[in-house]
């Protein structure tokens, strides 16, 4: 996968998961999932442009907040089978 060379890149596609977990997808292939919230709302707009900054945001707090969520929804699942 080629990465641009002035680091930034552009949403392509926003999918709901389950609840309120979107899975952002860009340009450049990479996926993210965050959580629907006011923190991660300016990345939930297709055609976008990110920066790497951006970039990672989308990979440290909002990815972790996203993966607490998926694991407790997961968890409840499983409790209640």
């Amino acid at each position: 996968m080629k990465r641009k060379t002035d680091g930034s890149e552009r949403i392509v596609g926003i999918r709901r998961r389950s609840g309120s977990l979107r899975e952002i997808e860009l340009s450049g292939g990479r996926r993210f999932l965050v959580l629907k919230d006011r923190r991660s709302g300016r990345y939930l707009e297709a055609g976008a442009e990110l920066g790497d900054d951006d970039i990672v945001q989308l990979e440290g707090p909002l990815a972790k907040a996203a993966g607490l969520a998926f694991a407790y929804r997961l968890l409840a699942r499983r409790d209640r089978s």
